[in-house]
């Protein structure tokens, strides 16, 4: 418990908390709220062009496949 909670949860805690920032790894975080996320959504062409397609063909693909190729196999391995 103690790895996952070093390891998994205070790295996603942190990533969220510098998602809300302006931060250069130069100068220290500085709050801008939503401003990020805004900007995301609105003016990054590349992320609705490319990546936010890309994801969600991958989720479509994968997600089901996935469970159907488990399933498969376990059904294979059960014979």
């Amino acid at each position: 418990m103690l790895c996952f909670i070093i390891f998994i949860v205070i790295p996603v805690l942190i990533a969220i908390g510098l998602s809300f920032t302006y931060y250069n790894a130069v100068e220290p975080p500085r709050f801008i709220g939503w401003s990020n996320f805004q900007y995301l959504i609105s003016q990054d062409l590349l992320f609705l062009k490319y990546a936010l397609p890309n994801t969600f063909k991958f989720a479509i693909i994968v997600g089901p496949g996935g469970y159907a190729l488990a399933f498969i196999l376990a059904w294979l391995i059960s014979l």
